[in-house]
């Protein structure tokens, strides 16, 4: 029986959750797990790739773990590791992680390419990007995968530099770009306003092909915005022929970067209603957040209340956008009326807004809800300490600044940074 559910699994080109769950719950059902054909490793290989393919990652790990327990006479092959490592990376569970990395070094797989760039790419979503230029670095072969797994995970842990560094680096040795790799520097380049370099990036789009794609040309826009240059990113979009509500979305999302609140509504207008796209959750965050820059608080109510059900990032928009307008009351009403629970920087943003209009009474109220959801943060006992002291309530000042000591929070010490970019060389 064993036999037949693996080939029935190896024959399918898409394995849905809900299959996957009833094949599983009958190979347990029947003690499939301790079956004899399930000691080799193709075939269990073959059931660890399907939890992980169907998002079932908890289970991969377990199937990992039993499989690896039931007999020594046929261990994990250098094609069991990626699968599993890949449910690591996307557990962000870096203890097992690292268990599974001591296992490869254990029976000799820390050469093989495929094995090093999981690991990679375990260590880079799991946030220890150090660990991972170290694997990175420690490989004999790197290849396409390696090098972009390694420029995206500098980017999407915040080290925008070293993201451009890598590129200029991987372009030097003669590997070209991918599209992963081409977003993430992109990326990179609008988060450091770095339009020189973003617009080699987009040379680099155009010679390679990569213009006509839709995520490429919303990357190009919002590295042009981000950098300065609203012209550059408008003539982009108009630009793309098949615009969807992905590119519509960033668009109204650059207008939003540059307080054209206005441009951005008559945007969505153009996407709803000439064009026919049907907006996302994206489009109206976008959109919240263009109206909030632009102090556009009855047009955000009309938006808002289009929506069925407004998610956590929406509500966010319409709560810093009462803040921005000095109308603490409702945001407050709102922040109470909301059907999910809100978080540290939500509450974050309508207290430092009563810092900014000296409203004790509503700040101290917020205050005592974020320091129960994040009482670490040193940035919020500064702000309830400042807006103490603008109304003279020493004793109040005095009092945060005991329960910081109490709690042993550090107020950060403010730097300089003087960014130095390396030049990048494109052919």
């Amino acid at each position: 029986m064993l036999e037949k559910f693996i080939r029935l699994i190896n024959s399918c080109t898409t394995l849905t959750s809900n299959n996957a769950k009833k094949i599983f719950a009958i190979i347990i059902t029947h003690g499939g797990l301790h079956d004899r054909h399930i000691r080799r490793s193709r075939h269990r290989n073959t059931l660890i790739r399907a939890s992980t393919d169907c998002k079932h990652f908890h289970l991969a790990l377990h199937l990992y773990s039993s499989f690896f327990h039931i007999t020594t006479s046929s261990p994990p092959d250098k094609f069991t590791f990626p699968f599993v490592l890949n449910s690591c990376a996307a557990l962000h569970d870096t203890l097992i992680g690292r268990m599974v990395h001591k296992q490869t070094l254990g029976l000799g797989f820390n050469g093989d390419v495929y094995v090093a760039a999981a690991l990679v790419d375990m260590y880079a979503k799991c946030g220890s990007i150090v660990t991972a230029r170290k694997v990175f670095d420690g490989m004999c072969v790197r290849d396409l995968v390696s090098w972009t797994t390694m420029v995206s995970g500098y980017v999407h842990n915040g080290y925008n530099a070293e993201t451009l560094e890598m590129a200029r680096s991987m372009m030097e040795i003669g590997i070209k770009m991918n599209r992963v790799a081409l977003l993430s520097t992109l990326l990179a380049s609008g988060q450091l306003g770095e339009l020189r370099i973003g617009e080699v990036f987009y040379g680099y789009a155009i010679c390679g092909g990569f213009v006509n794609d839709t995520l490429v040309a919303t990357a190009v826009m919002d590295m042009f915005a981000k950098c300065g240059s609203l012209d550059s990113a408008r003539a982009v979009f108009d630009g793309v022929e098949a615009k969807d509500v992905v590119c519509w979305s960033s668009m109204i999302a650059c207008y939003g970067v540059f307080g054209q609140g206005r441009e951005a509504i008559g945007a969505f207008h153009r996407m709803v209603n000439e064009e026919g796209i049907r907006p996302n959750h994206v489009t109206f965050t976008s959109l919240l957040t263009a109206c909030s820059r632009s102090g556009l608080v009855d047009e955000a109510y009309k938006f808002f209340k289009l929506m069925d059900s407004p998610n956590l990032n929406h509500y966010s928009c319409m709560v810093d956008l009462l803040s921005r307008a000095g109308k603490l009351q409702e945001a407050e009403e709102l922040v109470n009326a909301m059907p999910i629970p809100a978080d540290a920087a939500l509450l974050g943003s309508l207290l430092g807004a009563c810092l900014m209009y000296g409203n004790a009474e509503i700040g101290e109220r917020i205050a005592d809800r974020v320091f129960q959801l994040d009482s670490s943060h040193s940035g919020y006992y500064v702000i309830l300490s400042n807006i103490f002291a603008t109304k003279s309530r020493w004793s109040e000042v005095e009092g945060v600044r005991k329960l910081m000591v109490d709690r042993s929070i550090r107020k950060n010490q403010g730097f300089s940074l003087n960014r130095v970019i390396t030049k990048i060389i494109a052919n």
